[in-house]
């Protein structure tokens, strides 16, 4: 996957899953795995709205549209989605019960830690001159 354009996220034990741009492949522990359409409109969803909960009809509507859901449709395309991103502890993507999901750790995209990088850069060699 091209570290260029793609979304990282950090799980709390400082693993780091990439997303790419398009949302249908993940890479984890350098394996990358591509994942389903639905799936990958998910977690799109899910990233959009962070730090916000996503509700199941919010889920169901954007992405369903005017076809009847089952709840059963929407647990298992979270549980694959979940599957790829080894999230067995489903620190990335959190149950909200009887409402929906959300993403429990923030992406960063590919322009943000280039910005963070740059202001950490300008900070050191600011330090640098004060000396």
């Amino acid at each position: 996957m091209s570290n260029e354009n793609h979304i990282k996220i950090v799980k709390g034990n400082g693993e780091v899953i990439l997303i790419s741009d398009n949302f249908r492949k993940v890479t984890v522990k350098g394996s990358v795995k591509r994942i389903r359409h639905k799936e990958s409109m998910v977690l799109r969803m899910l990233i959009e709205s962070y730090p916000n909960q996503v509700s199941r009809k919010g889920l169901s509507d954007s992405i369903w549209g005017t076809t009847y859901v089952f709840d059963e449709t929407i647990n298992q395309t979270v549980k694959n989605l979940r599957i790829a991103l080894e999230d067995k502890t489903k620190e990335i993507i959190s149950t909200i019960p009887r409402f929906g999901y959300c993403l429990g750790a923030k992406p960063y995209h590919n322009r943000e830690v280039k910005k963070i990088s740059h202001a950490r850069l300008k900070m050191e060699i600011r330090n640098l001159r004060a000396v």
